[in-house]
Formats: structure tokens, C-alpha cells, sequence
């Protein structure tokens, strides 16, 4: 694959009313056939959003999936809501346990699992439009790969981005090195390559290769898909559109968490080491490091106590060293990241400082 197709722009329309759809296919039985999908749900205090993430699925124009939801021990209205939706369609199946975080929540979820290929999908995002299953089930149809990569929207508040790979659909046979380096340095640019939810995984794969999530809360779709990018025959990359991506305020993700910061570290670790592994572009995996330090940043300012939550976060060793190691040469050019940096570096160089044995 060439540098000027991987760069192409994306030119496909992306609809979408901003409306929640309504479900309809009220009364449908579960399925006796394997099923093409399996969408695995981790649930937690959603009552919130769930009911626009649940209604995309059921809205679908494609029939043969099932939807297996993972109540993580949530304390609002959740259960009852994921109850009412499986009388609803007997395709949704919903199975409860304590809170062991979102990984422990999608493994139970895998447990479960018989469709032909996995799709994760979290609590409070949705699918693109009607058609989205049936666009993703036209794609995996025409590849026997382990991992099909697909194409989703951003959405912040308003704000709406396309995250999209921009060229023909293609194939990649990671035994050929240089490619899989490609590859994974474009899907890295394009903030395609870590989440598990622009992704549709084969399960057959998933089970031989005995992949699961971690224990940690952070950081759990990197590795998830470092593993399965090492361990892939195939991967495919497909010019679709599916996945709605909506960024909460106030989301695990957004609220300040101090031992999350040693999880941030582990994650800017492994995310370096697998850029080492295939050969891929390493200043990306340092940029990484920039957004999780503005995010962590950002978040404890956001806290009900900001001085602290600050001091907590510019005094953790593990992360001031993987700041310290980021040059300027690695934002590539990006005047934001760069401007990042600097305001990071001067924060962290003013700020206090602990010991290891403290983390």
C-alpha cells in the first residue's frame, strides 16, 4: 500500500439526526442459528444514554445478531432498563455481576458469545445509522481476516469528527513486517488503532488465541489490541462508517481518578513497546503520552479539589518520567501537541516531586 493511498481523503457522507431511533423489532425470539454478531455491552450506571445505545442496535435493518449486556454492579436504573429491552427482543441477553471494571465486564461478555465475529460497543455510544450492521456484514464477508478495522464519528458536545482510514478497502498479512508497520503507524494517525469498538473481532480467533481484557480500568483496548495485532493472521481495514463515539463530561474516562495515573503509565509503556515490536512509527506512541497527560490534567482541574488533584497528578514519578523522555521533534509538527508539551513539561518541571517508592 502506497504513502498516497493510505493519506487519501475520506468522501463518504455521514448521516446523522442527532435523534434517538426507536426499536422495532419488538417481540422478535432469540436466535437459533449462530448468529453474525455478537455485541458485548458493558454496563454501568447508564440510564442516562443507554436507551439511545440499545435503540441503534434494535433499529438495525440487519437481523441475525444477538446482544449480550454485562451489568457491572450499577447502582441507577441500569438493570431495570436492560430487563425491559430484553421482553422488548429476545436477541438482547443480560447478565449481571459486582463491579470488576468495563475488562472483567466485556470478558464475562466473551464467555457468552456465539456469533461469528465480535463487535464491543460502550454504554454510552451508538450505532451510526440503520445500515451500519448491514455495511460491516457486507465487509467481513469479503475477508477471512482475524481483525476487520472500521471507520466511526467523534462526537464532543457538538463537535463531530471523522475518524476514517480514507482509501480502498484492503487486506494485510502481518507475517510481512514492513506492512503490518504501516499499517499500524496510519491507524495510529488516525486514532483507529485502540479502541476495541471500531473493530470486529472473529471469534473463533479470539477463542484460540485465548485473548482477554486485563484488570486494569485504563487502558484495557490498547493492550487488548496489541495482543490481537500480534497474534492476528490477517488484518482488514475497510472504508465504513458504523460507530458513533460520544464523549460524556462526566465519564470514567473525564473524572479524576489518582490510581488511574499508575494504569496511564502501564498503557504509555505497552503502547511504546508494540510500536518497538512491529516497527511502526515511535513518535506516535510518544503523543500518546502528551494526550494522556493533558487528559489527566484537564480531569483534575475538573475535580472538586484542583490544587490537589494537580499536585497528585505532576507529582506521580511514573509519569513525569515518560514526559521527560518526549522531545518536541516527536509532535511531528503538530502545533497543538507542541504547544502541549511545553505547557506540560513547564508543569511538571514546577511541580513536586516523589519518590517511586511513594506511587
Amino acid at each position: 500500500m502506497s504513502a498516497d493511498a493510505a493519506l487519501a481523503p475520506a468522501t463518504e457522507s455521514i448521516p446523522h439526526t442527532g435523534q434517538k431511533s426507536r426499536p422495532t423489532n419488538q417481540g422478535r425470539a432469540p436466535l437459533d442459528d449462530e448468529p453474525q454478531f455478537s455485541i458485548i455491552i458493558a454496563v454501568h450506571d447508564a440510564a442516562d444514554h443507554l436507551d439511545r445505545c440499545l435503540s441503534s442496535i434494535l433499529s438495525q435493518d440487519f437481523i441475525p445478531f444477538e446482544v449480550i449486556t454485562v451489568d457491572d454492579g450499577s447502582t441507577d436504573s441500569s438493570r431495570s432498563m436492560l430487563h425491559r429491552y430484553a421482553r422488548l427482543d429476545g436477541r438482547i441477553r443480560v447478565v449481571h455481576q459486582r463491579n470488576r471494571g468495563v475488562g472483567a465486564a466485556r470478558n464475562t461478555g466473551l464467555d457468552l458469545a456465539r456469533g461469528c465475529h465480535v463487535l464491543f460497543m460502550d454504554d454510552d455510544d451508538h450505532l451510526i445509522d440503520a445500515g451500519a450492521l448491514s455495511r460491516l456484514a457486507t465487509a467481513v464477508a469479503r475477508t477471512s481476516a482475524d481483525v476487520v478495522v472500521f471507520d466511526y464519528v467523534y462526537f464532543a458536545g457538538r463537535r463531530r469528527v471523522i475518524r476514517s482510514w480514507g482509501h480502498a478497502d484492503g487486506e494485510l498479512r502481518p507475517a510481512r513486517l514492513t506492512d503490518l508497520a504501516g499499517v499500524v503507524t496510519e491507524l495510529a494517525r488516525r486514532r483507529l488503532l485502540l479502541p476495541v469498538w471500531n473493530k470486529a473481532y472473529r471469534r473463533r480467533f479470539l477463542e484460540e488465541s485465548g485473548l482477554r481484557f486485563g484488570d486494569a480500568r485504563v487502558g484495557e483496548d490498547g493492550q487488548f489490541n496489541f495482543d490481537a495485532f500480534r497474534s492476528a493472521r490477517m488484518i482488514a481495514v475497510m472504508n465504513e462508517c458504523a460507530y458513533a463515539y460520544c464523549v460524556r463530561l462526566r465519564s470514567a474516562m473525564t473524572t479524576f481518578r489518582p490510581a488511574r495515573l499508575t494504569d496511564d503509565v502501564a498503557g504509555i509503556r505497552a503502547s511504546a513497546e508494540f510500536f518497538r515490536d512491529v516497527g511502526a512509527h515511535a513518535p506516535l506512541a510518544q503523543r500518546d503520552t502528551i494526550t494522556t497527560a493533558v487528559r489527566e490534567v484537564r480531569s483534575a482541574l475538573s475535580s472538586a479539589h484542583p490544587l490537589r488533584a494537580l499536585r497528585v497528578c505532576v507529582s506521580h514519578p511514573g509519569l513525569r518520567a515518560e514526559l521527560a523522555s518526549v522531545k518536541p521533534a516527536d509532535c511531528g509538527g503538530d502545533s497543538r501537541l507542541l504547544l502541549a508539551l511545553v505547557a506540560l513539561k513547564a508543569l511538571w518541571w514546577a511541580g513536586p516531586r516523589r519518590s517511586e517508592g511513594e506511587a
